[in-house]
């Protein structure tokens, strides 16, 4: 099944069931593997959450927090580019809903989206060893600057995991072809959306890089006994138009038959 087959969800959209959920997620707590990650998500946890409320609102801080503040109270909320999407006012609001309005619970929301972004690594197992993941956790959850915006009410530490997000349901549909990472990913591209406007590059990439990977696949498909000097030259060919071919893929059926594709 190419790339370009599984972009039409020729795998169909599939819920585990419960039980298979349950005994997966069994086998991983009874590892030490998972005490590792347990170990590094909860010490990354208190380094962000220790002590949050001590220092003073930054001047961005302090906006953030003003008009989440308004939304609570008055319900009141108007774009602005200069703050940027919706998504931090509405969850700096829920938590200052459930435990009062304060520097600390003004950070909460930072501090939990951080937590987790330390934690996103666990789901690029499949691609990657124990050890790159460990290490790559424990960089996320350490680094000074990461910790730094993660103890800061700003939208940089959403978008990093949104992006996370976005990373894994790409590879994960790559390599299965099942639809549900589209809908996931789908969803991870919206919040990243109602986040911050740096989603518009963070979107050009992604294009850029399926345009190349369609243009791959086709390549493939026309030289699969070919050597690989052909090969490249057949994928510089249709880079230009590999997105256009995409975009028409269901409407040119009898066009690919008659090519092989």
């Amino acid at each position: 099944m190419t790339t370009l087959d599984r972009s039409l969800g020729a795998r169909p959209f599939h819920v585990p069931a419960p039980g298979a959920v349950l005994s997966r997620v069994r086998e991983l707590v009874l590892t030490w593997e998972f005490a590792v990650y347990f170990a590094i998500v909860a010490v990354a946890f208190t380094f962000r959450i220790w002590d949050v409320g001590s220092r003073a609102l930054h001047h961005d801080e302090s906006l953030h927090a003003y008009f989440s503040w308004r939304y609570l109270t008055e319900f009141y909320y108007q774009h602005d580019p200069l703050m940027h999407g919706p998504f931090q006012f509405h969850g700096a609001a829920f938590f200052m809903r459930i435990f009062g309005d304060s520097d600390f619970t003004v950070r909460l929301l930072p501090v939990v989206m951080g937590t987790l972004t330390v934690a996103a690594p666990v789901f690029f197992r499949p691609y990657m060893s124990r050890l790159a993941v460990i290490a790559l956790m424990v960089m996320l959850a350490f680094s000074p600057t990461i910790l730094y915006f993660n103890r800061f009410l700003r939208e940089d530490t959403y978008v990093g995991l949104w992006t996370i997000g976005l990373i894994i349901c790409v590879f994960r549909y790559l390599k299965t072809g099942n639809f549900r990472y589209l809908v996931i990913g789908g969803a991870f591209l919206a919040l990243d959306f109602a986040t911050k406007e740096t989603t518009f590059m963070t979107s050009a990439s992604f294009v850029v890089f399926f345009n190349g990977a369609a243009a791959w696949d086709l390549a493939e498909q026309r030289t699969q006994h070919a050597g690989a000097g052909s090969r490249f030259l057949r994928f510089l060919a249709y880079l230009p138009v590999a997105w256009a071919v995409a975009l028409a893929w269901p409407a040119i059926r009898s066009w690919r038959g008659s090519r092989g594709f």
